[in-house]
């Protein structure tokens, strides 16, 4: 038996060795089909956008729709050319849309679409991905307000035309023009039960009563001349208006009477208003400044007033129907959701999503799995962004720098430049995360455990002092997690214990380590040696445990900043005349150098194989350098410059963080799924820009003609022969068939039913058994007077229970004797009905087969042909190993009697054997290309 199974390994290495010589054959021939030819350099070749992590808002207003079909509301923000669609429960991200041409301006929604206007053009989506409708046409300029209004839609542009177009047919109806000197719109709003009419808001402080069907002013309101009118939102109450006006003011206005109800008066600027609707007389505004305030209309006071809920004005702000729920949207990147449960109708946050507010200042992938993307960015914060699931994304807060050690004092937090972390497992007890402050001398550490920052300050004086004339600018962790190396503006470099804070050691004393600013420090893997760079053109190797010099390199130029490959000893150098430098902390020497830069660099990370270089410079220019090589093998160039750029563990994203832009952009590496030729770019070679977002093209569909919540892929039924297509039932369908047995032990009730005496018009002499099978009722305990209506009451049983199986019995046999093209077509349909029963009764058709059942040997021979088909064909491959599993086993006497069954077992028998091989040889084909692509990783 082990030489068996000895055997078995062997023959299975052996496939997997023979697959992985086909691959490389095929790689081969694909290297020389490309040699000498001629590759267009129009996009990146190793990296492909994938998606930007972040993004949540900006200063356009949120959209609020209910979906009846999902009975949910869903909340649509915008994120420049794209619009994100979440969820209300837990604000889960469904959905993102491609990219328009130009920047969203504004948005609006109703019961089916969400408007979209981009430029002088607007664009309906459905399901937030699709675009079903396009209007252009009418408008000279950008458009600022949309108005659903039933079967139409209302647009105004910048230069005050307004126009209405039918959403179905999207022709224009009619348009107007206002006179921006005299009343330039700046808000709109359809007043409830007013029929075709709209409420125009101006910048002078009046409204205006317009009847769209008419294109026909019908009333003009004065009342507020020389504030503008900023926000409309319509009241709980009928003909009543709240409007938010520029000085501080809200007003509640009749529109039938034209009369103001009440006038409130405002610390704060209110931009965004809006009522509760469950029965309770609140309202609320969005200000300015990002706060919040809870208005008791009843008492015409201030019910709750909450400051810094953003931190930049608030935008958007609805409440839910008949819901104690709101939402706001801010242009700090951010999405909040409130719930009003507090005492006396207060509220509290339930649930956020933000991104920075700034870009981003360093980013990292977080973890050995690489599923999180740890920024700091320059507005303070510390973000944690998941890859996969954005409901799981985390704010760390705010980097507080203590007072005693504080260089500069101010409201805003101080931009973050740098972070140092290691993936260590014994780091739960203490900081793990070191983060490095613009223009500040203390270091302040932070817990990835606990997600918040800790006390431990690394400062190199024993004693503190406010406004220290230096500075740190820059540190680096070791791969134990115990000690950070922090260098700073006058040339020293210092090493702390992270855990206690404590400083250990000062390299380069009684002098400073470097003449000028150190730019750069770095260790390698086993706490041997330490690299520091500075603007004297020196990188010097230090002994980690004194402060020995081991070597000194001399560079044409000084040191910008240096990174190290985080499982070799590799280092790079990048210098300020445009230079990388690949250092060897292991014989200290230079490996390589790169000039073909011409701007400065901002960033570069080597590739987790340490086999490629990746580099960012400030011409918006991405290159990619092969080190064994030392060939540039890829290019391309953004819109804007890129930042920071980093690897994630197993190698395939590259994230990226730019200049002027507020998100991650995280790219997929291409050449960890499939083969790509890396052929050498010409020096000189100037790539065009490549839109990020272009690779998710907008897709653009008909509206179709019933109001469908989506549509519904459904899979073909017979896929291809070189395929193994499965079923599309349930897995308990067929999996439950090989355990009955255990499922009915299982279920059979502890105890036996308790007999209840029969009915007085209940004859009392017939008594079933105790299984409650009618089939079983003995003839002697029956009475004679009811022996006959038994009798037909069992053969209506036994004629009902082989009915199915006998009524289809006409398809078995056409399965045996139709032709090549009509056998697919009835093993479907035989193939549908056994997956249409239920386990039991699949079970009772399958016993009914035998000739002792009601069946007959010609059913039995046909169900194995049936059997062979369908193996041959591979479909169904799931099911019909079922069928043959309770076939086999309960007729597998009965087979092995009967010499008639005996050729037809054998072809079965060489069916499956064909069929089994034919899989795992596929799979061996799989296996070898998987082992082929991580041994050449890594």
């Amino acid at each position: 038996m082990e030489d068996i199974v000895a055997q078995t390994k062997r023959d299975e290495r052996a496939k997997i060795h023979a697959a992985r010589l086909r691959c490389l054959e095929e790689r081969e021939k694909a290297r020389s089909e490309t040699e000498g030819q001629s590759i267009p350099h129009t996009k990146s070749r190793i990296f492909r956008g994938h998606k930007i992590l972040g993004h949540v808002s900006n200063h356009v207003p949120g959209v609020l729709r209910y979906v009846h079909t999902r009975r949910e509301n869903f909340i649509i923000t915008c994120i420049g050319k794209s619009i994100n669609t979440y969820a209300s429960n837990q604000l889960s991200l469904l959905s993102t849309s491609g990219t328009l041409t130009s920047e969203i301006s504004c948005m609006a929604g109703d019961t089916y679409h969400v408007y979209t206007a981009s430029g002088n053009t607007i664009y309906a989506w459905r399901r937030g991905v699709e675009i079903t409708h396009t209007y252009s046409g009418g408008h000279g300029s950008t458009i600022v307000f949309l108005l659903p209004f039933g079967e139409h839609l209302i647009s105004v542009d910048e230069d005050g035309r307004m126009c209405m177009r039918d959403i179905k047919t999207e022709e224009q109806i009619s348009s107007v023009k206002f006179d921006p000197n005299t009343f330039k719109v700046s808000t709109l709003m359809h007043p409830a039960t007013y029929i075709n009419k709209i409420l125009l808001g101006s910048q002078q402080g009046t409204l205006q009563l317009w009847n769209v069907k008419k294109m026909k002013m019908v009333h003009l309101f004065s009342n507020w001349a020389g504030s503008s009118i900023l926000h409309i939102a319509q009241a709980p109450a009928v003909d009543c208006v709240a409007l938010a006006l520029s000085k501080k003011r809200l007003v509640i206005h009749n529109l039938r009477y034209d009369v103001t109800i009440m006038t409130l008066k405002c610390e704060d600027q209110p931009l965004s208003i809006a009522f509760r609707t469950d029965n309770v007389e609140a309202m609320i505004t969005g200000n300015s400044n990002g706060s919040i305030t809870l208005w008791d209309l009843n008492r015409q006071e201030v019910l709750q007033h909450v400051v810094k809920c953003h931190s930049e004005s608030i935008t958007g702000l609805q409440s839910f129907h008949q819901e104690p729920i709101f939402f706001t949207t801010s242009s700090d990147n951010s999405l909040k959701l409130w719930i009003l449960d507090g005492p006396g109708g207060t509220f509290r946050e339930l649930c956020t999503r933000s991104g920075h507010s700034q870009p981003p200042g360093r980013i990292k992938f977080f973890g050995s799995t690489g599923y999180e993307v740890f920024s700091a960015g320059k507005d303070g914060r510390i973000k944690q962004f998941h890859i996969y699931n954005e409901t799981i994304n985390r704010s760390w807060g705010e980097n507080k720098i203590p007072l005693d050690v504080c260089r500069r004092r101010s409201e805003k937090p101080n931009p973050i430049i740098d972070f140092t972390s290691q993936s260590v497992a014994n780091m739960q007890h203490h900081d793990d995360i070191a983060i490095l402050t613009e223009d500040e001398a203390a270091v302040t550490t932070w817990s990835s455990s606990m997600f918040k920052q800790g006390s431990t300050v690394l400062f190199p004086l024993k004693k503190r002092i406010p406004h220290p004339d230096f500075v740190a600018t820059c540190l680096f962790l070791t791969s134990c997690g115990q000690f950070v190396v922090v260098g700073y503006d006058n040339g020293g470099v210092h090493r702390y214990n992270i855990q206690s804070g404590q400083h250990r050691l000062e390299y380069g004393r009684p002098n400073k380590a470097h003449d000028g600013t150190v730019r750069g420090v770095a260790v390698d893997n086993v706490n041997g040696c330490v690299a520091s760079g500075g603007a004297d053109n020196l990188l010097k190797i230090w002994k980690f445990d004194s402060s020995e010099v081991m070597k000194e390199l001399t560079f044409e130029a000084g040191i910008a900043s240096i990174f190290r490959h985080k499982k070799s000893n590799v280092l790079g150098v990048i210098l300020d005349n445009f230079e990388i430098s690949v250092v060897d902390l292991v014989s200290k020497n230079i490996l390589r150098e790169f000039t073909n830069v011409s701007s400065p660099v901002q960033d570069a990370v080597f590739s987790p194989d340490c086999r490629w270089l990746t580099a960012s410079s400030a011409d918006c220019l991405v290159r990619t350098w092969d080190l064994p090589t030392g060939n540039m093998v890829d290019i391309f160039r953004l819109e804007s410059i890129v930042t920071y750029i980093d690897y994630s563990p197993q190698g395939e994203y590259l994230a990226t963080a730019l200049s002027d832009n507020i998100g991650i952009l995280l790219w997929m590496n291409r050449s960890v799924y499939r083969y790509i030729s890396l052929l050498p770019i010409p020096l000189d070679f100037e790539p065009p820009i490549v839109d990020f977002r272009s690779i998710v093209e907008v897709p653009v569909v008909e509206e179709p003609e019933g109001l469908s919540s989506g549509y519904d892929y459904v899979s073909p039924e017979y896929l291809d022969n070189d395929l193994v297509t499965f079923s599309q039932a349930p897995e308990n369908r067929w999996k439950s068939l090989l355990h009955l047995d255990t499922i009915r032990e299982r279920n059979k009730p502890k105890q036996p039913p308790k007999q209840f005496a029969a009915p007085f018009f209940l004859p009392s002499e017939l008594k079933l058994p105790s299984g409650g099978d009618p089939l079983a009722v003995q003839q002697s305990d029956i009475s004679s007077t009811h022996q006959i209506v038994l009798q037909k009451t069992l053969e209506y049983l036994r004629t009902q229970r082989f009915l199915a199986f006998l009524s289809n019995s006409r398809l078995l046999r056409q399965a045996c004797w139709r032709k090549q093209r009509h056998q697919i077509i009835v093993n479907l349909k035989l193939c549908k009905l056994l997956e249409n029963m239920g386990q039991s009764q699949v079970e009772s058709e399958i016993l009914g087969l035998a000739p002792h059942a009601g069946g007959s040997i010609e059913l039995m021979l046909a169900f194995i042909t049936f059997a062979k088909d369908v193996l041959i064909s591979k479909m169904h491959s799931d099911t019909i190993q079922a069928y043959l599993n309770v076939f086999l086993r309960n007729h597998g006497e009965f087979l092995c009697a009967d010499p008639r069954f005996r050729k037809p077992e054998q072809q079965l028998h060489k069916t499956l054997v064909n069929a089994t091989e034919s899989f795992y040889d596929c799979l061996n084909e799989v296996l070898g290309y998987c082992a082929l692509i991580k041994g050449e990783i890594y």
